[in-house]
């Protein structure tokens, strides 16, 4: 029998084939925070070798990172996600703030010059409380077809733009929703496919 510590320096050794995930979680969807806080964040996180950074940008107390073009079309209509932005549901921080296309371009450079994976975490279908309060009609729920066409086309758009960066990864979370579980597979089975 071989104990956890032989696998652990096997791994050690082998590290060139398994890299070991040390990194951070920032929720940027319930508070803002600046360029200059996350690339001091960084500069920590590297110092810390630390080799994974992930961004939260979206919950039910903000949606804080927008897109130069925040148009999504579903089923013929088109739709500006940008009134969502800032602060959502309260609490909320305040602040009415969101980070840019722009600042996140200048985010993701600075964490890939530290060798430092981003991965991008918009949580849905649950924790979507900030964009649904500025899109209050009850089919822009996830319990509606529609309410979830709309949901992957925004995922969607992010997911693209966040490959277009080089993000390996993004998480999707997909916690906390009141949908039935066979409703719940398909969501997930469609979102999984965008990404």
């Amino acid at each position: 029998m071989r104990y956890p510590r032989e696998i652990i320096d096997e791994v050690r050794m082998q590290n060139d084939i398994v890299r070991f995930i040390k990194g951070l979680h920032l929720d940027c969807g319930r508070k803002y925070f600046s360029v200059a806080n996350i690339k001091t964040l960084l500069d920590e996180m590297h110092n810390a070798k630390l080799n994974t950074f992930q961004i939260y940008f979206s919950d039910h107390e903000g949606f804080r990172f927008g897109l130069n073009d925040m148009n999504i079309t579903v089923a013929g209509v088109t739709y500006d996600l940008s009134v969502a932005l800032g602060d959502g549901q309260s609490p909320t921080d305040g602040s009415g703030k969101w980070l840019t296309q722009t600042e996140m371009d200048e985010i993701i450079a600075y964490a890939y010059a530290y060798d430092i994976e981003v991965i991008p975490a918009f949580d849905m279908p649950g924790h979507f409380g900030a964009i649904r309060a500025k899109f209050p009609d009850p089919k822009y729920q996830e319990t509606t077809k529609h309410g979830r066409a709309f949901m992957v086309e925004i995922l969607k758009k992010y997911a693209r733009y966040f490959a277009e960066k080089g993000c390996r990864y993004y998480n999707i979370c997909g916690d906390e929703t009141g949908i039935s579980s066979e409703v719940y597979e398909q969501f997930m089975s469609d979102a999984l496919y965008e990404i």
